[in-house]
């Protein structure tokens, strides 16, 4: 039997890291290229985990980060 690709996958940063990115003031610029980066990928129809996104234009960066933060 062939393992799950998607469980094979190398994990660079899980949530809790990203979090943390998020709410401590000098990791802040780390958190928003990541998180802007994953929604850019997400919103070019590029699945992760079978997730996909639609951003609408108006949303700002700023916007997506706390999304993500909430989330």
């Amino acid at each position: 039997m062939l393992p799950n690709p998607a469980s094979a996958a190398r994990v660079f940063a899980n949530g809790n890291d990203v979090y943390e990115w998020c709410i401590i003031a000098e990791k802040k610029p780390l958190c928003v290229a990541y998180v802007m980066a994953v929604a850019d990928a997400l919103n070019d129809k590029n699945p992760i985990a079978g997730w996909i996104a639609c951003i609408p234009t108006e949303v700002t960066g700023r916007q997506v980060v706390d999304i993500a933060v909430r989330f």
